[in-house]
């Protein structure tokens, strides 16, 4: 053999290539020997020795290469197993990481990766029990408590806090502070956020910081406890609306983790108010009335069921008010909805206010001690309650309805109008007047609608003959649509005579209920009925043609100059389409306008500027004429004499029946006569049943006069034979 110096100039970079790894150091020194053993065969040494030496230099590396594979495999199965232990979730056994081999090297990076999994882990867990424990909490209160809990962990503090801003309900803000050992020591203040805490809050999205001396905002004064250590003050935004801020005091300053996970809570937390602002509407329209703000009628329900729970066994009673606004309806189509829901919001806050201690004012203050825990409710529409708890005695309950009433009494701006509202109240007291909520409400009602029937602006207390009065008026009611349904209502016919020739003037039509058990019902049993339940407008519709169609056929026998008059309630005239109703029905009866008198109530005509006002201008352009009923037992003004179309008046009966015996009577009656002829209206005495009132009226300038002196109230076919007779008399006079 021979020695190549090529071979030897490579074997410097070859050994370099080759001692990687224990197997590669031990692969070179038997390469390194082989090459000596070459060299000294070149030089003549024998064969024997280098062959030799070859073998044991090759066994010796075997040996110890498979060595270090054993090593290595084992390290590879130790990592193997600590993988399948982290994969389980066990994070606490490493593996073992002696020497500086790549078994060593792999066994420490993996523990190294191991920890970094386990702390990562931990804060996944805590962040999900913070997550569960923050989102899973609707009410504000809550919320604040488990954040001010989880906040040391997340960034170190000694004074921590969380300001929710109110809402336009809620009014005031709130915080909540926590400081002391493990922010043990908890409380809550008001407190209130100016516009430049607003706009700063809002124009910084991560946190605002406050050092040692920096002014502070009022939610953050609580913070200042020894004018030490960083403010952190994370805006809570939701919906792009500011609802809060948290807020930590650090004794120095932390990590950008620690800010970082501040900020991240500060987003949870914003998540949870919003989520609980969410569930508050949700709980708001589901348990109170949204115009004012009062209790509905659900929640009603459960307080008054809730205050009878605990009534009952200690032997108290409690007293259960409802009230409505008297005339609710002429007011909200006169002023218009918009000035009818300011009314009940203002009504509604005086009920508030009402049951408040010490807003009761100085006729309260000998019964506070006992009714405290007043509550009103809205029912819906003017409809409103009151529970009175813990009564000693009834009369209380009376006494504070009246102070009720008294407070709704004062008078109201709504817009440039100042009005006047009263509303009358049912009190039903627990347990003589009913054991449950559902009867003890219901009695309630009852008495409520014989307050309203006895004249309004008053109070009735619940009475066990009421409810017999309550069933008959629901029977009546019931028999009354039937009556609508079935055409039980006629049209009786009064005549008005014309004093100066003594001649049929005019016919008022008269309504009657030709009931089929009971015959003909007076209007005084049912009208006023008809009126609150709406059947009044069916039934006027009805009344309107009928009288027109009756007037067509007198016209047609010869009665052409007969003037009927049909009378019209408000309801009727509220309607929206009654002015085109009433020219359909006149030109379908073919009927001239003039033939057709309305006539009106004097209370009606003081709806200046209202609906009422616009349908009778209409109406008056059509060519019928006006009259207004019962004339002097409205109201003192007259000034709607002369801003509405009227053109008759017709004297109040009550006026009529003492003259002209009674000198009062008398001047009253003069007076209005004269009123009328000055105002060039005509005039007709009601009620008129003696010659003498007769003469007395002729002699005052009264033109026209109805009465039983002249002609009582007859069906259709009676009052036609009258008129024919009347006819045939003047023909042969």
């Amino acid at each position: 053999m021979t020695f190549d110096p090529t071979w030897s100039r490579e074997y410097p970079p070859l050994l370099r290539q080759l001692a990687v790894g224990r197997q590669g150091r031990w692969l070179s020194a038997v390469l390194v020997l082989g090459a000596t053993l070459a060299t000294l065969a070149a030089f003549g040494w024998g064969d024997r020795v280098t062959l030799g030496a070859l073998g044991a230099a090759t066994l010796l590396s075997a040996i110890l290469g498979l060595r270090d594979l054993r090593r290595a495999v084992v390290g590879q199965v130790q990592v193997l197993q600590g993988t399948q232990r982290v994969a389980a979730g066990q994070f606490d056994l490493p593996v073992p990481a002696a020497g500086n081999d790549s078994s060593g090297q792999l066994g420490r990076a993996f523990n190294a990766m191991t920890t970094a999994l386990e702390q990562r882990a931990t804060a996944l867990e805590r962040d999900s029990e913070m997550d569960r424990a923050i989102l899973s909490t609707l009410d504000t209160a809550s919320i604040a408590q488990v954040v001010l809990d989880f906040l040391p962990g997340v960034l170190p503090c000694r004074v921590a806090s969380l300001t929710v801003v109110g809402t336009e309900a809620e009014g005031q803000s709130t915080t909540w502070v926590a400081s002391g050992e493990g922010l043990a020591g908890r409380r809550m203040v008001p407190t209130g956020l100016t516009a430049e805490d607003v706009d700063l809050a809002r124009d910084h999205s991560e946190w605002i910081s406050f050092a040692a001396h920096d002014p502070l905002p009022r939610y953050l004064s609580p913070h200042r406890t020894n004018g030490r250590g960083v403010i952190f003050a994370c805006p809570l935004h939701e919906a792009g609306e500011l609802i809060g801020v948290l807020a930590a005091e650090s004794p120095g300053r932390p990590t950008p983790a620690s800010l970082h996970r501040f900020r991240r809570l500060a987003d949870r937390v914003a998540k949870a108010l919003g989520n609980s602002r969410m569930m508050d509407q949700v709980r708001a329209l589901a348990f109170y009335d949204g115009l004012t703000r009062l209790p509905n009628r659900t929640l009603y329900r459960e307080r008054l069921g809730q205050a009878i729970g605990r009534a009952r066994p200690v032997g108290r009673k409690i007293a259960v008010c409802s009230l409505d606004i008297d005339h609710f309806g002429r007011i909200n189509d006169t002023l218009g909805p918009a000035a009818g829901d300011e009314l009940i919001r203002e009504l509604g806050a005086r009920l508030s206010h009402l049951c408040r201690p010490g807003d009761g004012g100085p006729v309260l203050e000998s019964t506070w001690d006992e009714v405290r825990g007043m509550q009103a409710a809205r029912l819906g529409g003017d409809e409103f309650a009151i529970i009175i708890p813990d009564l000693d005695h009834p009369d209380t309950a009376e006494h504070l309805a009246r102070r009720a009433l008294t407070v709704l009494q004062e008078p109201i701006r709504l817009g440039t109008q100042e009005i006047f509202a009263t509303a009358s109240i049912g009190i039903a007291i627990h347990p003589e007047d009913g054991l449950d909520s559902e009867t003890l409400h219901k009695n309630a009602d009852v008495a409520l609608s014989i307050a309203k029937k006895e004249g309004r602006n008053t109070i009735q207390r619940y009475a066990p003959k009421m409810n017999a009065e309550a069933v008959g008026r629901l029977r009546l009611e019931h028999e009354l649509r039937n009556a609508v349904e079935h055409g039980e209502f006629t049209l009786w016919y009064q005549p008005v005579f014309d004093l100066r020739n003594r001649t049929v003037a005019a016919a008022e039509a008269l309504v009657r209920w030709d009931h089929p058990d009971r015959g003909l019902v007076s209007p005084a049993e049912f009208m006023q009925l008809c009126e609150e339940s709406g059947l009044i407008v069916p039934l006027g519709e009805w009344s309107l043609r009928s009288v027109c169609t009756q007037a067509r056929r007198w016209e047609m026998e010869g009665f052409s100059d007969l003037v009927l008059s049909v009378n019209f309630s408000a309801r009727q005239l509220r309607q929206a389409g009654i002015v085109r109703t009433v020219q359909d029905t006149l030109h379908e009866t073919g009927v001239r306008p003039e033939q057709l008198m309305i006539e009106l109530t004097e209370s009606m005509l003081m709806e200046q500027g209202s609906v009422i006002e616009r349908r009778l201008r209409e109406l008056a352009e059509l060519g019928i004429t006006l009259a207004i009923d019962d004339f002097g037992t409205g109201y003192s003004s007259l000034s709607y004499l002369k801003n509405f179309p009227v053109s008759t008046l017709k004297i109040d009966r009550s006026f009529i029946v003492d003259v002209p015996g009674n000198r009062d009577a008398a001047t009253i009656a003069t007076a209005i006569i004269a009123l009328g002829k000055a105002m060039d209206l005509e005039v007709v005495a009601e009620g008129v049943e003696t010659r003498e009132q007769a003469d007395f009226l002729r002699a005052k300038g009264c033109e026209k006069a109805q009465g039983y002196l002249l002609g009582r109230p007859a069906p259709v076919h009676m009052f036609t034979e009258y008129l024919r007779a009347r006819q045939r008399r003047q023909a042969t006079a």
